[in-house]
């Protein structure tokens, strides 16, 4: 909420704040019927549930000088994601705390906001909120996430004070990289009155996601801006290794989009 709060402040933007359960029916199958007023209890208290929430949010979000405003949704039959995509859709960026606490969940959710949401989502780690958007560091390669990661992050790259162009390439020497210059996306860039600091790392030490992580950190970097890869299999979506190192382990916000 700090960093929604923040980001709205950098952007003179308008936080919107989505309120909502989302519960399972018991399935009848000893029954063989449902017990008279289950889904009448069971939507009583799932409505006090959503209002208590949603007047906690008013309470932290009172002090904030920003505009914001609190929605609240009663279809607690549906489940976290299909609540959120139709009010992410109508938005610029969705946000998206991460508690890691609850893995399966936080999966779903992240994964139906990143590929059906539409707009780029800001993932914040539990103790990684910012204030400031000052310092970026841009998990750059020449792929087509990649590129819509920079374009959408393009508003708040240009209010950034240092933003780092980062390249992790294979182990020098390594036969299988083929190197993509980077002259266009930094010209690009220079066009929008963005002036990366161009940097290259190896991969040498646990890969790509690592690489990212450990720049990140020597540069003290307030965000990541990153390509959001994935794939469908079966009804669910399987996260490209860098996405869920970056959505898995990421002490800072990342700016993901699809």
């Amino acid at each position: 909420m700090a960093t929604a709060a923040a980001l709205a402040d950098v952007a003179d933007g308008r936080l919107v704040a989505l309120a909502g359960a989302s519960i399972v029916a018991p399935v009848a199958t000893a029954w063989l019927y449902y017990p008279a007023q289950v889904y009448a209890t069971m939507q009583e208290t799932a409505d006090a549930t959503v209002g208590r929430l949603a007047e906690a949010i008013r309470t932290r979000l009172a002090p904030e000088t920003v505009r914001w405003e609190v929605r609240s949704t009663d279809r607690i039959w549906l489940t976290p994601g299909e609540q959120a995509v139709p009010h992410a859709r109508f938005a610029d960026v969705a946000v998206m705390g991460l508690d890691r606490e609850l893995p399966d969940f936080e999966d779903r959710l992240f994964s139906d906001l990143l590929f059906e949401g539409g707009v780029p989502l800001l993932a914040v780690p539990s103790g990684g909120a910012v204030s400031t958007f000052q310092r970026a560091v841009i998990a750059w390669k020449g792929t087509r996430e990649a590129s819509r990661a920079v374009h959408d992050a393009l508003p708040l790259l240009a209010r950034s004070a240092s933003v780092d162009l980062l390249m992790v390439e294979p182990e020098p020497g390594d036969e299988r990289h083929a190197h993509v210059p980077e002259a266009l996306i930094v010209s690009h860039l220079h066009r929008h009155d963005i002036r990366p600091n161009v940097v290259r790392r190896c991969d040498v030490d646990g890969g790509t996601g690592p690489a990212i992580l450990d720049h990140a950190r020597e540069t003290g970097a307030d965000y990541i801006v990153a390509g959001g890869y994935g794939r469908r299999r079966a009804s669910e979506f399987v996260f490209g290794g860098v996405t869920r190192t970056l959505m898995k382990h990421s002490p800072i916000p990342v700016l993901f989009a699809h």
